[in-house]
């Protein structure tokens, strides 16, 4: 797991991008995962505790058919998060943000 720290103000509307990796061995170098023959995927944003880990439910959902999309088909690997002002108008503080990609074997 890699930690990315994103700044934003409440109220920002905001495109991130994110690059899905995987590593053949723990000492080897990352290589971008080819995400064009995904079927979802779902990335969700949760308050944190005060041991900085996800706490209750989702502040923000989404998925590939709402604001999540694949940047370039996904055969690199990248693919966003659009949040509009709604999705972070209420937001103050720290957040934990998940992901998760499905193929055809879930």
């Amino acid at each position: 797991m890699t930690q990315q720290i994103i700044e934003m103000v409440s109220g920002d509307i905001k495109t991130l991008t994110f690059m899905a990796t995987e590593k053949a061995s723990p000492n080897a170098a990352a290589t971008a995962i080819n995400l064009a023959t995904v079927t979802d995927i779902d990335v969700q944003i949760f308050a944190v505790d005060e041991e900085g880990l996800p706490d209750g439910a989702a502040v923000v959902s989404e998925n590939l058919a709402g604001d999540v999309d694949l940047v370039g088909g996904g055969t690199g690997g990248l693919f966003s998060l659009a949040l509009v002002a709604a999705d972070s108008d209420s937001l103050v503080g720290d957040y934990w943000l998940e992901a998760r990609i499905e193929d055809a074997s879930n």
